[in-house]
């Protein structure tokens, strides 16, 4: 029998930081393993080493040994060019872990176990390795770094008066994201949690700590309502923290159905995709039912999201248990159908196809009325697929809308129109200064979607692993969109501009920028202005008399140059327009008195003139 010899020399190597426990013998095989740790008192981590010493008996030249990892893959192989009969194996790579101290200071000790190396072979000898370490940090003089908790409650506050209390839910899926700054960074934050019932505790490293945040992941606005009671963020600058609790609002029980307005060409496949909502908390399930225009043909086969049943001219979905609470869908909640459909070759260029969708009601439904819907699909020649909508859509090309619009729904759609399939796809939108951040609520997407804000006014939807096909390959299957809804500012002047495009991005090229989604709030009837005259050639002018901008609306667009005279004859103030309806003059540097303004069309130099009273 050979054998075992433990070589020593690689304590000279780690000094007193290094020892040797681990030693095994299999037939000519004799292992020798030691192990070594170091504190990095800045970032909070102990390194842990482990070397490897291999003795072969009655060895020959050319003999082999062989290192096996766990996987069967052969990571080190040597050869016995010496002859010796007692051979020294060298193992050339040091293990190395590094285990936080977060995960050291429950048991006071460093457990870790080995990882690389599977079993030695040499010869017919075969040697199995299960080696480990498990060290009293007290016996190697190592001082850990401190940690601290911070808990509280995430749960919906039914009653809104932001303490939990009798009929209030705990949420169990969401958890409190910490950003901390320190002094020195540690290795890693790592905080550990749990939540039950909604009760949540993190561990934070306290030493080099200068402060740090707890706060609600962004996503989550677009879910739970805003209100007095639900802050999203706290920032602390000490541990222990208590009593750290996010109370959320819920909406009444409201589903809602909708589908995306897509564009369809004769013969060639699309997709439609019904869906349902309910942005409440109480679970509900039913049915989702979409009547099929007589034009079109259903492909299931070619479908994302088949129905589960058909009857007649009527594709039916299940749902269950839809609600805001249970799903863990980040933002909003809902069931998504996905159907590939082919409008027929007797349909032409203009022509409209009609759908059906609607749903069960729910007897606690507090909005019955939209859970029907028509919709309607174009039929179209070729279109810019990478563009931005908004409704409504207003009148004329500045989009007139009244001043009472509350709320405007912003469509973005997208197409890989590449050579390749689209990895990644995200869209940056600055929203417009007249529009509120805080009421912007996602309504759907084509496809699984992650909303971030960048800044207070820029949000950025993420549509990660979409690999969404490019056009030439699958047409169909080769669009997307995104559709939010937004409130407005209250109280906007007549004229008000607001108008947004985005940028979107497929993977690395360079971003395309869309056209601008724009609407104007639109000019009270001259019934409710003072209006100085409504000519037979239809134009308004208003306020008059005035103090400050003066508004020339024409029946129709136009070219052509505003000029306005004193009664001298002497003009003082002249500007061109360019292909609008709507004209506007700042009489502010204007004395008071009596002027005359003249509209001089530049195609048939009609003019439409008049008096004009200035206070």
């Amino acid at each position: 029998m050979k054998t075992i010899i433990i070589f020593s020399t690689i304590l000279i190597f780690y000094l007193n930081n290094f020892s040797f426990g681990q030693s095994y013998q299999e037939g000519d095989i004799n292992y020798a393993g030691g192990h070594g740790l170091s504190h990095d008192d800045n970032a909070c981590v102990t390194s842990v080493f482990f070397s490897h010493q291999v003795t072969i008996s009655n060895s020959f030249a050319g003999d082999t040994v062989k290192f096996i990892d766990y996987s069967g893959n052969v990571i080190y192989e040597e050869v016995n060019t010496s002859g010796s009969t007692s051979w020294w194996v060298n193992f050339p790579y040091m293990e190395e872990e590094y285990i936080p101290d977060f995960q050291i200071i429950n048991n006071g000790a460093i457990v870790w176990g080995g990882y690389w190396i599977y079993k030695i072979i040499s010869d017919v000898d075969t040697l199995y390795l299960n080696y480990g370490i498990y060290e009293p940090i007290g016996s190697w003089g190592i001082t850990l770094c401190d940690y601290g908790t911070v808990s509280g409650m995430l749960y919906i506050d039914y009653d809104n008066d932001c303490t939990f209390s009798g009929g209030d839910e705990g949420v169990t899926y969401l958890h409190p994201e910490i950003t901390a700054n320190y002094t020195n960074l540690p290795y890693y934050q790592g905080y550990n949690y749990t939540n039950s019932n909604g009760n949540y505790q993190k561990l934070l490293q306290e030493s080099w700590l200068i402060d740090y945040s707890v706060s609600i992941p962004s996503v989550y606005q677009f879910a739970f309502q805003p209100s007095p009671c639900f802050t999203t963020s706290y920032t602390f600058t000490s541990l222990p923290q208590v009593n750290v609790d996010f109370p959320l609002q819920c909406t009444d029980l409201d589903t809602y159905v909708f589908a995306h307005n897509s564009t369809a060409r004769p013969a060639v496949p699309f997709y439609l995709h019904p869906r349902i909502h309910n942005i409440g908390c109480t679970p509900v399930s039913g049915q989702l039912k979409l009547k099929l225009d007589p034009n079109v043909t259903y492909n299931p086969a070619n479908s994302s999201h088949p129905a589960d049943a058909v009857s007649g001219d009527t594709l039916i979905w299940n749902y269950v248990n839809l609600n805001n609470l249970y799903n863990n869908t980040l933002y909003i909640n809902q069931f998504l159908g996905g159907i590939e459909l082919t409008p027929g070759l007797g349909v032409n260029i203009g022509d409209v196809l009609s759908f059906e969708l609607y749903a069960d009601v729910h007897p606690d439904d507090v909005n019955a009325s939209n859970n029907a819907c028509y919709f309607y699909v174009p039929i179209v020649n070729s279109y810019d697929p990478n563009i931005k909508e908004v409704t409504p859509k207003g009148e004329g090309e500045e989009g007139f809308i009244p001043a009472t619009t509350e709320k405007l729904t912003y469509t973005i759609h997208f197409q890989n129109t590449g050579t390749a399939e689209a990895l990644n796809i995200h869209v940056i939108d600055t929203l417009e200064e007249h529009l509120l951040p805080n009421t912007l609520r996602i309504l759907e997407t084509s496809h699984e979607m992650v909303p971030e804000w960048l800044n207070d006014q820029t949000i950025r939807f993420r549509f990660p692993d979409i690999n969404l096909p490019d056009s030439a390959s699958n047409e169909p299957q080769s669009h997307g969109f995104v559709r939010f809804e937004i409130g407005m500012v209250q109280g906007l002047a007549p004229g008000t501009e607001i108008k947004n495009k985005v940028e979107i991005y497929f993977d690395t090229n360079d971003p395309i920028v869309t056209n601008y989604a724009v609407n104007t709030i639109e000019f009270p009837d001259e019934n409710d202005l003072s209006v100085d005259e409504i000519t037979s050639e239809g134009l308004k002018v208003y306020p008059n008399p005035t103090d400050g901008i003066v508004h020339f609306k024409l029946k129709s667009p136009a070219s052509g140059m505003l000029t306005i005279r004193d009664i001298t004859g002497k003009t003082v103030l002249q500007s061109a327009y360019d292909t609008t309806q709507l004209i506007q003059a700042d009489t502010k540097a204007l004395v008071n008195g009596i002027y005359v303004y003249e509209l001089k069309d530049q195609n048939t130099g009609a003019t439409k003139t008049g008096k004009l009273s200035v206070k």
